[in-house]
């Protein structure tokens, strides 16, 4: 999460031995507005466990950015 939106995950509820196929999606939420601003799908990716920022700090998990 950044301090303008939330980045939230989904993926296609799949077996547990499929799970590294299937699609998912990445949805990014005003957290003002609580509305969603965009949705990337992502095709043939399988689940997504955990979503880390790498640009800005991320709020979710308190870690300072890689880069500037």
């Amino acid at each position: 999460m950044t301090s303008k939106h939330f980045i939230v995950a989904t993926s296609e509820f799949l077996a547990r031995g499929e799970c590294h196929t299937g699609d998912s999606w990445i949805a990014v939420i005003d957290r003002e507005r609580k509305v969603a601003v965009d949705e990337i799908h992502l095709r043939d990716t399988g689940s997504i466990n955990d979503l880390r920022l790498i640009d800005e700090y991320d709020y979710a998990h308190g870690v300072d950015p890689y880069y500037e």
